[in-house]
């Protein structure tokens, strides 16, 4: 039900069979925004870097540090991903309303769109425990999508990543995750595609 809070011990629900599997939807992404971290950021930092680990010569190793963001449109939807180091952390999305604050500041931050989902993970950050970027691109990416418009990053706060989506209207949308690599994607549907009293299976 649309707004009901989403975590990582709830069951993923789907909204139709319209949608592709989580791996044929990476396996054939065309990004129009796709940010990632590049190899050997930081002075001391990265030495090794494979699909689904990374070793630091500091030893500050993250393994559920988000290290790239990627939002694509889809047929019938459009997808916001958020990929980590090693594994995919605690997670909780949910319909979110204004003001939208950043923590621990407590300022509104400004997110394009009618209709709001949060993404918070846990424990995560853009950084590595030595204080290293993971992921280098952008905390305010816009998109033109059916759905999503926008995806701001509001947190980053001991141990607490979080980012807002912003989209055209409230959409369904489902919830899924891989492990190689560690990903949570969100699918938020098509406005067109959304009927009256949407069918959920899974």
């Amino acid at each position: 039900m649309i707004g009901a809070v989403r975590s990582s011990r709830a069951r993923t629900r789907r909204f139709g069979t319209s949608l592709l599997s989580l791996t044929a939807v990476l396996a054939t992404v065309t990004a129009i925004v796709w940010a990632a971290s590049p190899a050997g950021v930081g002075a001391a930092a990265t030495t090794t870097t494979s699909a689904s680990t990374t070793t630091t010569a500091s030893g500050a190793f993250y393994p559920t540090g988000m290290n790239a963001l990627g939002v694509t449109a889809q047929a019938g939807y459009d997808q916001v991903v958020f990929q980590f180091e090693q594994k995919v952390p605690d997670y909780t999305v949910k319909v979110v309303g204004k003001p939208i604050l950043a923590s621990p500041s407590d300022k509104e931050v400004t997110v394009a769109g009618n209709a709001f989902v949060e993404i918070t993970m846990h424990p995560s950050s853009v950084y590595d425990l030595g204080g290293n970027p993971m992921y280098t691109g952008p905390a305010r990416v816009t998109f033109d999508g059916k759905a999503v418009v926008q995806v701001v990053q509001t947190q980053d706060f001991e141990g607490y990543l979080t980012w807002v989506v912003g989209l055209t209207e409230q959409v369904p949308y489902v919830v899924m995750t891989a492990s190689d690599p560690a990903r949570i994607a969100i699918d938020f549907q098509d406005p067109s595609a959304v009927t009256a009293n949407p069918s959920f299976t899974g």
